[in-house]
């Protein structure tokens, strides 16, 4: 708009000096007219304002007519442009195919510029990487959550249920448990695993009692008072055997840890063991609770990129600002990595040339979808302001012309 603005000013600055100047030499003529016994110096000036009206007038008729037509009247061959806007379009196309979009210029100017460089000093520059991994950032919101939920919500279940079913897990889990195995992890998994059970046990057991004792819950014939002491029991014989569970040298616990081994081994020589497994696993990703939970992986890792997103200490705005500085650094310190980027992009340009006639034809159907006013408007932004020079110039140039005849016809009689 300040563009526009300063080009507006331009124009009607000049234009107003060159109307001015044709009705000076105007005034002058009709005042050096009307002198009865004129001599030679108002001669001479009657000639000059004469002549120089007469080139101003061709002028202004000449750059009235680029545009529209002088006086509104409908003179053959004047209103150049919006007659001819098709033609102009279809001119501006060709002229960028074939003149610009050459497989030769664009190569040499692809080479003098150096993108790769270019590209490396700015995101090497301080701030720069910042500033654009924070417009990455603020972009990314709207974007996520412009897509639909319940699309990528089904997408990502079937593709993540896709991937398990042919991920054979058998030999990854055994890789796991000789892992946990050989290391003794095993013992503080199920440390913790005991530690969580007498805890939930500890925090729950009133309420598990009284659902052992609900009517729904029992026998008829049992009394309410019986099923509660049966509760009670079975969960103080579970707690018992969850302590034991606990000593390191009881036998409950050299038992489970002894049949964990077992499995270890079996899972690496029985393949009846590893079918099992496999069918497990097809019978749980059968399940409707777990299709559902994948595919609320999506709503999870989508809530957990805006929060981070939202967040003053955004982790990928960090990481991303991160990468791109170094990406910066690193181009600059490496030549072999800048010529393969410049010849990437030259690649990447080149296989668009073949593109330019369609380019070409854009730029005319944009031309022609443009109304003649808008057109003209701006062409005569662009050209105007200097056309006004050729009507100061034929204003001037004809008065000296004028001047030029006067004096030798003056001289030849």
């Amino acid at each position: 708009m300040e563009q526009e603005a300063l080009q507006r000013r331009a124009l009607r600055q000049n234009r107003t000096v060159a109307t001015g100047l044709l009705l000076t030499m105007a005034a002058v003529f009709v005042v050096t007219a009307t002198v009865r016994e004129p001599g030679f110096w108002t001669a001479l000036l009657h000639a000059v304002a004469e002549a120089g009206v007469i080139g101003g007038l061709a002028d202004w008729f000449a750059v009235t007519a680029v545009f529209k037509h002088p006086l509104g009247l409908p003179i053959p061959h004047t209103a150049i442009v919006p007659r001819n806007k098709i033609r102009i379009g279809e001119g501006l196309g060709a002229f960028l195919e074939r003149h610009f979009l050459t497989e030769e210029l664009i190569l040499s100017k692809l080479g003098a510029l150096d993108i790769a460089s270019r590209i490396g000093a700015w995101l090497a520059s301080p701030g720069h990487a910042e500033t654009l991994a924070a417009r990455a950032v603020s972009l990314a919101p709207p974007l996520i959550r412009a897509v639909d939920d319940a699309e990528i919500r089904a997408f990502t279940a079937r593709a993540l249920g896709r991937q398990l079913r042919e991920i054979d897990v058998a030999p990854l889990f055994e890789k796991a448990m000789m892992l946990m195995t050989a290391g003794g992890y095993h013992t503080a998994v199920l440390d913790r695993g005991i530690e969580f059970a007498v805890e939930y046990l500890d925090r729950n057991a009133e309420r598990l009692e009284l659902a052992a004792g609900e009517r729904e819950q029992r026998r008829w014939w049992i009394p309410r008072a019986v099923d509660r002491q049966i509760a009670r029991a079975l969960l103080r014989g579970l707690k018992e055997l969850l302590n034991d569970l606990r000593q390191p040298d009881s036998t409950a616990r050299r038992k489970l840890l002894g049949a964990v081994d077992d499995l270890t081994r079996d899972l690496a020589a029985s393949p009846e063991r590893r079918a099992e497994i496999e069918a497990a696993k097809q019978r749980l990703l059968d399940q409707p609770e777990v299709q559902q939970w994948l595919g609320s992986i999506w709503d999870q890792a989508r809530d957990l990129v805006l929060a981070d997103l939202a967040s003053p200490e955004s982790k990928t705005r960090e990481g991303l600002t991160t990468i791109l500085a170094a990406a910066g650094r690193t181009l600059l310190a490496d030549a072999r990595m800048r010529e393969r980027l410049n010849n990437a992009v030259e690649t990447v340009v080149l296989r668009l040339l073949p593109w330019r006639r369609e380019l070409a034809q854009f730029i005319a159907d944009v031309v022609r979808r443009w109304d003649e006013r808008v057109l003209v408007e701006r062409m005569e932004l662009a050209l105007g302001a200097d056309l006004q020079y050729v009507r100061i110039t034929g204003t001037l140039v004809g008065g000296s012309i004028g001047c030029v005849l006067f004096l030798l016809s003056s001289a030849l009689r």
